[in-house]
């Protein structure tokens, strides 16, 4: 039977994941070890894990994060460490060897019904490469705790309205992690055209086109771009 959700975080109990740990202080103030959270979410997490033959380390959940999204509820985790490195990018991942556990691991939760980069209106999801400001962690999330992960969605709580906002993870080497308290936002879901400006970002190297897009993202891209430009 699905618990009340404002009651189902709990202290983590550590002993019960042998593919996932928590490391407190890598992101900020973060101490996941000590903070209440979803226990089916952290079941989930380890067993993809261990399906995926790696070793993964929770570095925000609660505390730390802003109070925004399915963080503050214990509903979310990030992972900003994959076999004890850390990634401040995709390119990053790769030289660090771990590109492909990242994405073993990913494979792995969607077959356990995570939605891949959408989160809103979705129970179960995970943001990862391609999604924006998600190149450097990986996000899971769950509001269910039923203790069950079916391949389909079941129960979803559509009533979620804060849980699409970014990360706050900033890693900017495989060994040094930051939190960045500039607000964007997450889960924009339908691809559209966006006319020259949008062929322009692709030719740069963004990949996606997005309705509904946060300015800060778009200005992100432009920072980017003058960089690029300079």
């Amino acid at each position: 039977m699905k618990r009340n959700l404002s009651e189902a975080p709990t202290s983590v109990n550590k002993s019960l994941y042998t593919n996932t740990d928590f490391k407190d202080k890598i992101v900020g103030s973060s101490t996941p070890s000590k903070d209440k959270i979803n226990p089916s979410l952290l079941a989930d997490v380890d067993k993809a894990a261990k399906a995926a033959n790696v070793k993964v380390s929770i570095t925000t959940a609660v505390t730390g994060h802003r109070n925004s999204g399915r963080h503050p509820k214990g509903n979310a985790v990030d992972i900003a460490m994959v076999n004890g490195k850390g990634f401040g990018s995709m390119s990053a991942a790769k030289s660090n060897g771990i590109y492909d556990d990242i994405n073993r691991f990913v494979d792995e939760l969607v077959k356990m019904g995570y939605k891949k980069n959408s989160e809103s209106g979705n129970d179960k999801a995970v943001l990862t490469f391609g999604f924006p400001a998600h190149d450097n962690h990986i996000h899971v999330s769950r509001n269910s705790d039923d203790g069950t992960s079916p391949s389909k969605e079941t129960n979803i709580d559509f009533n979620d309205t804060d849980d699409d906002k970014t990360d706050d993870v900033k890693i900017d080497s495989d060994k040094t992690v930051s939190n960045d308290d500039s607000s964007k936002t997450e889960d924009p879901e339908k691809p559209e055209d966006y006319g020259m400006m949008g062929q322009f970002l692709k030719m740069v190297g963004f990949k996606e086109n997005y309705s509904n897009v946060n300015g800060d993202i778009l200005f992100e891209e432009i920072k980017r771009i003058k960089q690029l430009l300079w």
